[in-house]
C-alpha cells in the first residue's frame, strides 16, 4: 500500500485472491478508524517519508505462470476394485 499497489497487485505479489486484499483492507480501515488509504498512511509514516515514497516509481510485477499440472495416476481394473473393496469394508465397520 505504501507504493501505491493497487488492490489487485497487492493480491498478485502475495499469490491470493483480490477479494482476500480487499476484505483485510477494510479491517485495518475499521481497527484504525480511517476513511481512505491516505488517512492510514498518514497514521504510520511522516510527510517527509511520504514524499520520498511518491518518488519512487512503482515496483513491476511479472506475470504469474501457470502451476505446471501434476500427471494424472491411471489405475488398472483390479486396482480399483481392490481399493473399492478396502473403502466398502472401511465404510461397513464404522456403522
Amino acid at each position: 500500500m505504501l507504493r501505491g499497489l493497487s488492490e489487485k497487485q497487492v493480491a498478485r505479489a502475495l499469490h491470493i485472491s483480490p477479494h482476500t486484499v480487499h476484505v483485510y483492507v477494510k479491517r485495518l480501515y475499521r481497527q484504525f478508524d480511517v476513511q481512505s488509504r491516505g488517512e492510514l498512511i498518514g497514521k504510520f509514516v511522516a510527510p517527509a517519508e511520504i514524499a520520498a515514497l511518491e518518488a519512487k516509481t512503482p515496483v513491476r510485477f511479472e506475470p504469474i505462470r501457470p502451476m505446471p499440472k501434476k500427471p494424472t495416476r491411471v489405475f488398472t481394473h483390479e486396482q480399483v476394485l481392490s481399493i473399492r473393496e478396502a473403502l466398502m469394508s472401511v465404510r461397513w465397520s464404522l456403522r
